[in-house]
């Protein structure tokens, strides 16, 4: 489940681990809207998401689930304008430098913590727009071995997951080669087909149903397992695990709960680690509002609560039935 620090305390954990017998969570820190939020310094924003991850930590040990600490948003001060799809991030150099920086400050930080802290994610869908498209940061593998070469002098144990860019697709592991690092997680993100997954996100156009035609494509089961083919080639031959970060579907979107099914069906079978998107967060994705579409008013959305009775939460309790089945 991923949860991230502006809507999420260590009671969720418990409240998580009591409704769903979830067993890992994912940290989303979020240090530039911290800092832009509450007028603060930077690095004050990023001290303060780190104490959250602490808190969240201590209740993972309390409800025995592990946790990966995920941070994407570079650079850190929101007065430069800039994020991390920008091409002026990724074309200077210090601002390369602050995300290594920065990776060596968290994993020193958490190196001594237990089993509740399963490893780290750094820039979880590496981007940059260029020419109107979204690419591969040219300077992104070299970045990534910088990352992975700080956060093991400081913990030489932890477990990093990476992902080859653009974004968190599985498309890009088609031509992507194994690191030469032990205690890697390849990473992806599944919201394939995006028409679908995120229609009526950012004025985006209503209608597209599961199972159904998306732009002239019949979108099935076997679609979708035929789209994560190239991570399950790369994972075959390379005998490495393998983490689907984030997947997820709008609230509103006609068999969204067969869509979600579905992949946890084929992650499973593929004996793949997965997260849902998300609770609490964006009440596009947060399964504690109902299935009518809401704009992103507060006046609007808010009408749409209706807690554990939405069939978000039906098809939650279905799929981490798989957790329970362990024990």
């Amino acid at each position: 489940m991923v949860m991230n620090s502006f809507d999420s305390s260590a009671v969720d954990v418990q409240y998580l681990k009591e409704n769903l017998n979830l067993n890992f969570l994912a940290l989303q820190l979020k240090p530039r809207l911290r800092s832009q939020k509450y007028k603060l310094d930077p690095m004050e924003a990023f001290e303060q998401e780190l104490d959250w991850a602490e808190q969240m930590l201590d209740a993972c040990v309390t409800q025995e689930v592990t946790a990966m600490l995920v941070i994407y948003q570079f650079p850190i001060d929101p007065t430069l304008g800039l994020d991390e799809k920008s091409p002026k991030f990724w074309d200077d150099p210090k601002s390369l430098d602050e995300v290594v920086r920065l990776s060596g400050i968290m994993a020193n930080r958490f190196a001594k913590r237990g089993n509740e802290l399963s490893g780290y994610q750094v820039l979880s869908e590496p981007t940059v727009w260029r020419h109107g498209k979204p690419m591969r940061p040219e300077i992104w593998l070299e970045t990534l071995q910088r990352i992975i070469t700080m956060m093991r002098d400081l913990d030489k144990d932890c477990w990093i997951a990476v992902t080859p860019g653009p974004g968190g697709s599985p498309l890009s592991y088609e031509e992507f080669a194994l690191l030469p690092y032990k205690r890697i997680i390849y990473n992806a993100h599944m919201y394939l087909p995006h028409r679908y997954t995120h229609q009526g996100v950012k004025n985006r156009h209503l209608g597209p149903k599961y199972p159904g035609f998306v732009a002239r494509s019949w979108w099935d089961k076997s679609k979708l397992t035929a789209c994560l083919g190239h991570l399950r080639d790369f994972q075959m031959r390379n005998n490495v695990p393998v983490w689907v970060g984030e997947f997820s579907a709008a609230r509103w979107a006609p068999g969204s709960e067969d869509y979600i099914k579905d992949l946890v069906d084929i992650f499973e079978s593929y004996g793949w680690g997965w997260s849902y998107f998300q609770y609490n967060g964006s009440h596009i994705w947060n399964p504690d509002y109902d299935d009518n579409y809401a704009s992103n008013k507060r006046e609007e959305w808010t009408k749409h609560y209706i807690g554990k009775s939405s069939k978000r939460w039906d098809t939650l309790r279905s799929v981490f039935k798989v957790n329970k089945s362990s024990e």
